[in-house]
């Protein structure tokens, strides 16, 4: 017996910048906070500080 509930038209597929954004969530904020500390430190400059900054402010738009 088929379900009553399920429409038979409608699909569910998830765009691929979805899922390219949910695998990369997590790696881009680790490697966005490494790179802030190592600006801290001296060992990137503060350009690449700021970029990483973005970077989680981005990334972190996937927890939420």
């Amino acid at each position: 017996m088929p379900n009553l509930y399920e429409s038979p038209n409608e699909m569910n597929v998830t765009p691929m910048w979805c899922v390219w954004f949910y695998k990369t969530y997590w790696p881009a904020w680790w490697i966005g906070t490494i790179l802030i500390a190592l600006s801290w430190f001296g060992v990137v400059t503060p350009t690449v500080g700021c970029a990483s900054l973005a970077a989680r402010f981005v990334s972190t738009l996937g927890l939420i």
